[in-house]
């Protein structure tokens, strides 16, 4: 599904305001804007770096060429056991 809502990862996912502490998040109920689009990363002291946000498409491939390019090397990670 395309991504054209605020806070979503695609338009079938719906906002629940479930109690009146929920109530600010409906100040999200909107169609996204160029500020919604942040994708931050960090980096932990191992070399591993971490990812808030919602990519858009091509973010990942993006981030490991401009790495590649800066001489740096990359995996993925192995997802931790459960």
């Amino acid at each position: 599904m395309p991504q054209t809502r605020a806070l979503r990862g695609s338009d079938n996912q719906e906002l629940h305001i479930l109690t009146i502490r929920g109530e600010p998040l409906r100040a999200y109920e909107r169609s996204r804007t160029a500020e919604d689009r942040r994708l931050d990363v960090m980096f932990d002291e191992d070399g591993g770096a971490w990812f808030a946000g919602i990519p858009e498409p091509g973010d990942f491939l993006r981030f490991r060429d401009a790495l590649a390019t800066a001489g740096h090397r990359t995996s993925m990670a192995k997802p931790h056991p459960e």
